[in-house]
């Protein structure tokens, strides 16, 4: 079984799809404590205090202090994407750490833990590992928010972020300056900043637009939940139209999993299709998510009637080279595209090397890595 998650990336379309700018973020479920004033967060506010549990590494920074800039990183020890994004936080950390610039990580929306029947919650140890694994790559001071961290609730919630990394600018003057994923955005706004080439207004209309996006995206969001529940097959395709319209970074496989919701759970195969091929003709082109998703339920699929196995080659083609062939999903994708086509030996050799790229992908299990090397031994012995 090819371990891209069709079930999961539609479960994610479903709940939390839609909660933040999905690309480069990661949500779970979490405590949050009160918040009474239900203050809202944007640019040009004045930024918020700091309060946190325990500093983990470094200084501690107690109040963000006039005449410096802070860069303040929202993430937790779990997530994935926080852990890419560090190397290049720390770089900027680096760049910037003789110019007035300190940069901090507060660790939030840690698990709670289940253990002899007793609920418990106790990240730090687990917060501790994880700035040591990061060893030199976690360059900058790290905090543990608290078992219900109040900067949650005062940065995070209070500027409607629910997706982490999610990190924040903070100027000279102790107002807010920028808000958004570290990826996207952080290292360009820091050196306006630096520069005294930043607009605040200029910065504001950025943000009121992007806020206006975000709340599109969220209703478009419960429309594609309510008809996919709903079983409405066109209604759930002219949503993921809307999305792609709107913003694509913002709905990453939305295409994808509507294509496998109408096709497989509707049974409405013939508009699927149609609809894979006008995506597949522009809208998708470079969305390896969705290119993957649609493939993989074509090949795999066991309700589907008709397979178009070369739109699933040419789909799996396009996957694997938007990803430079670096992405093992995608390898394993093309490779099960092929051996549907007949061509063995091309399954053979593609498996390979998506074998060899999930034994270092640290995203996979040990299970799921067995699962291509069961998949490999399986075109190895070239039977059908």
């Amino acid at each position: 079984m090819n371990y891209v998650r069709v079930v999961v990336a539609a479960a994610a379309v479903l709940s939390v799809y839609c909660a933040g700018p999905a690309v480069a973020q990661e949500t779970k479920p979490r405590q949050t404590v009160a918040d009474p004033a239900n203050k809202r967060l944007t640019v040009g506010d004045e930024a918020p205090a700091v309060k946190v549990a325990k500093w983990v590494k470094g200084d501690p920074i107690k109040s963000l202090e006039k005449g410096t800039v802070y860069v303040i990183e929202f993430g937790a020890s779990w997530c994935q994407p926080w852990r890419k994004s560090i190397p290049k936080v720390t770089e900027l950390a680096q760049k910037y750490k003789d110019k007035g610039v300190k940069f901090f990580a507060v660790a939030i929306w840690e698990d709670t833990k289940e253990k002899d029947g007793q609920t418990y919650h106790n990240p730090l140890p687990e917060i501790e590992k994880f700035v040591a694994d990061m060893g030199d790559q976690l360059g900058y001071n790290v905090a543990y928010g608290g078992d219900e961290p109040e900067m949650a609730e005062t940065w995070m919630k209070a500027a409607n972020r629910s997706g982490i990394p999610t990190a924040f600018i903070v100027d000279k003057e102790g107002r807010i300056a920028w808000i958004g994923s570290p990826a996207d955005g952080l290292d360009t706004t820091l050196e306006l900043v630096m520069t005294g080439k930043f607009d605040p207004k200029a910065a504001q209309d950025s943000a009121r637009k992007k806020a206006e996006s975000l709340a599109k995206a969220k209703e478009l969001g419960q429309k594609l939940r309510n008809a996919v529940q709903g079983g409405r097959a066109k209604e759930a395709l002219d949503v993921a139209r809307e999305m792609f319209k709107l913003d694509p970074k913002l709905f990453p496989n939305a295409a994808g999993v509507a294509f496998q919701q109408v096709m497989v759970n509707m049974g409405q195969q013939d508009l699927a299709y149609e609809f894979a091929k006008e995506m597949f003709a522009g809208p998708i082109k470079d969305s390896e998510q969705d290119l993957n998703t649609m493939a993989w339920t074509i090949l795999d699929d066991a309700s589907i009637k008709k397979r178009d196995i070369d739109l699933a080659l040419a789909m799996a083609q396009r996957a694997v080279e938007v990803t430079k062939n670096q992405d093992g999903a995608m390898m394993d994708t093309l490779a099960r595209a092929y051996w549907d086509k007949g061509d063995a030996a091309k399954a053979l050799e593609v498996e390979t090397v998506a074998v060899a790229l999930a034994e270092k992908d640290e995203r996979l299990t040990e299970q799921l890595r067995q699962q291509l090397r069961n998949t490999l031994e399986k075109y190895k012995k070239g039977k059908r």
